[in-house]
Order: C-alpha cells, then sequence, then structure tokens
C-alpha cells in the first residue's frame, strides 16, 4: 500500500490525516483537536485532495461532502478506484443528516459518517478507531486474525469462532462465506452494494448473480445465529454488518 523504502519511517511517525474542508472555522477546531496526535494536512478542494493523494501517504481521510468544485462523494468514489488507497479509511463530516445520505457515503465505501455540529471528542475516537483498525489485505494478513466480539476470524487457518457463555464454538463456512464475512467483519457498519461483493469475492465470475449474493448472505446469516440478523439488507444499496446489533446481542 505504501512504498517499500519509506514503510519503516511511515509507520513510526505520527499518523497522517488527510482533511479536506473549505470551512475555516472547523478546519481550526479539527486541528486543534487533532493537531497533537496527527500529522494533519488540510486541503480546501476535492481536486486538491486527490492531486496530494497522487503523492503522498495518508492513513485515513476525512472529508466534508459539500467542497467548492467536486463533492465529498466523487473524492471517495476516486480513493476507492485507486488501488494504492482501496483500503484508506475515509470518514464524512457533514451537516446533511439524511439517512440517504448516509447510505450514498457507504455505498460509496465511506468507514465513518459523522453529522455537523459534532464533539471533537467523539471525532477523535472515530478517527482513532478507523485508523487502528484493520483495513488493507496485509493489515489482516500480519494480524493473522480479525477480532470482533463475539467473532474471531483466522486468516491463517480460515475458522471461525464465535463466544459463548460456555466457551467457543467454531462456526463452520464455505470459502464463499468465510471471504464475505471476512469483509464485513474487516468493515463493521461499512455497506457492501452486491456488486461490491460479488467483484471482491467472484472476481470476473461471470456466471455469478445478485441473487447468488443473495443466497450466499442467507446462508451465513443462518450459520451465525443468535447474530445472523446483524447482517442486514440495507434497501436500495446493499448489506452491512451492524455493529450496534451485534453490541447488543452480545
Amino acid at each position: 500500500m505504501f512504498k517499500k523504502d519509506s514503510d519503516k519511517t511511515f509507520m513510526e511517525a505520527k499518523k497522517r490525516v488527510l482533511l479536506v474542508e473549505d470551512g475555516k472555522d472547523h478546519q481550526m477546531i479539527i486541528k486543534a483537536s487533532l493537531g497533537s496526535e496527527f500529522d494533519l494536512t488540510c486541503v480546501e478542494t476535492g481536486q486538491k485532495a486527490l492531486e496530494v493523494l497522487v503523492d503522498e501517504s495518508f492513513h485515513l481521510v476525512i472529508t466534508d461532502i459539500m467542497l467548492p468544485d467536486i463533492d465529498g462523494f466523487e473524492v471517495c468514489k476516486e480513493i476507492r478506484k485507486d488501488a494504492k488507497h482501496s483500503h484508506l479509511p475515509v470518514i464524512f463530516i457533514s451537516s446533511k443528516k439524511e439517512s440517504q445520505d448516509k447510505l450514498l457515503a457507504f455505498a460509496l465505501g465511506a468507514n465513518d459518517y459523522v453529522v455537523k455540529p459534532f464533539d471533537m471528542g467523539e471525532l477523535l475516537a472515530r478517527v482513532k478507531a478507523n485508523i487502528h483498525r484493520p483495513h488493507s489485505t496485509e493489515d489482516t494478513e500480519e494480524s493473522e486474525s480479525i477480532r470482533l466480539a463475539p467473532f474471531e476470524l483466522s486468516t491463517s487457518t480460515h475458522r471461525v469462532f464465535i463466544d459463548r457463555q460456555d466457551g467457543k464454538d467454531e462456526i463452520l463456512l464455505t470459502k464463499t462465506e468465510l471471504l464475505i464475512f471476512q469483509m464485513f467483519l474487516g468493515h463493521p457498519d461499512r455497506v457492501y452494494s452486491r456488486a461490491q461483493i460479488l467483484e471482491k469475492v467472484w472476481g470476473s465470475d461471470v456466471s455469478v448473480t445478485d441473487r447468488t449474493v443473495d443466497t450466499h448472505i442467507s446462508k451465513l446469516r443462518t450459520k451465525l445465529k443468535p447474530f445472523g440478523s446483524c447482517i442486514e439488507p440495507v434497501h436500495g444499496f446493499g448489506y452491512r454488518l451492524n455493529l450496534k446489533k451485534i453490541q447488543k446481542a452480545a
């Protein structure tokens, strides 16, 4: 994901955050809140953000939706198109609080969405959570497992365990079910369209349809009972792993 000759220096320094925000007041507030813990770079337009991302590496992007040129949705879409940044965490900050805007953001690959005005302590917590969560295949391979209580998925042995009151149970999943669940578990609350799931799990296999995705997810939900309902359909967009439902059911 990053240039090999700069990996060590990049990881040992302060985590780098790119802020895309044209409002001076919000820039100042966010700088004051995040600046002591993160190396913050601020730009005021979506196009400038994309230009900066060509030459520089970041651990996370925070972007407003309403920008002077291209909007935050377009910025996120372009980030996800670039293999170098396809797993880069993106947090939206916006005064747009309608559910359709949030769902569109998640469908385009956003990792989080914070409505203005927001508490800076909450934004700081969300930034930390997204930066430290495994987002790339490389991160996942190094950690060898993805843990999100009550689930644990081992990427080295391809086994899934669930914590019960009387100990751990292994959930026997097919290869396809495992790939789907790994995708959701690595990015809780992110909405994946059926097309995105098809591409990530089946690649270029043109014989697979949307209905195939629905069938595999239905079987996966059955095997994960009583937590299966935590993988929920998002009308008009796709599916997501609902973190709040997991926490309530655990």
